[in-house]
């Protein structure tokens, strides 16, 4: 999709943070946007380390406008892959039906000031206190919609609605199958997406520049 990506596998607690923080210090003026991506597990309100766990706002705190003025009025962009909890959603079956959506129209001014907290989107797997599955082989149910999602759609569709395909396919394409056990059987996940975007977002391709 064109990003420039730095991996980091398993790093501990503090290795972590000086990655996120030293990120925050970088001069992104000529870049279009962030996006952080963490595969870990996690809890209530906490995700782990290599060797502890954290608060996963710890991740894009140091992104607001005022740490990272470098940043102010991109997108911020963080995906998390981990458990929010240890409940289980066993689904209620529906008979389909059609909605309506109202569309809001754009705001535009030539000057203008922003929340420190605009511009960001959080998207994790499932939403809190909730199990996260995946597959065995194939990998998380989430990440697999993402990477479907995004591949498909990435040149024609704005973030957000990119991110409810996403969470559509995960509701309704996914179901688990543990036939030995009656709890952990046919149960269902859900996304949880949480966004202060104040504009769209696409990932037009861009052109490469000559050496």
């Amino acid at each position: 999709m064109g990003f420039q990506l730095s991996v980091y596998n398993d790093p501990t607690n503090a290795e972590l943070h000086n990655i996120i923080n030293q990120a925050a210090k970088e001069d992104h003026s000529d870049r279009d946007c962030l996006l952080v991506a963490v595969f870990s597990h996690g809890g209530p309100n906490i995700i782990y380390s290599a060797d502890a766990h954290y608060k996963p706002d710890s991740l894009w705190d140091p992104f607001t406008a005022d740490r990272c003025p470098s940043l102010a009025g991109k997108p911020k962009i963080f995906i998390i892959q981990a458990c929010q909890g240890d409940q289980l959603d066993g689904g209620t079956t529906l008979q389909k039906r059609r909605t309506q959506t109202d569309a809001l129209p754009g705001v535009s001014n030539e000057n203008y000031r922003v929340p420190n907290r605009a511009d960001f989107l959080m998207a994790f797997s499932t939403v809190p206190g909730y199990y996260s599955w995946r597959n065995t082989s194939q990998g998380s149910w989430f990440i697999q919609s993402v990477t479907k999602i995004f591949n498909t759609y990435q040149h024609h569709l704005d973030l957000l609605t990119m991110m409810t395909y996403i969470a559509r396919n995960v509701a309704l394409n996914f179901e688990s199958f543990v036939p030995t056990s009656d709890t952990m059987d046919r149960q269902k996940q859900v996304p949880f997406i949480t966004s202060t975007l104040i504009r769209e977002v696409y990932f037009k391709p861009k052109s490469k520049e000559k050496n």
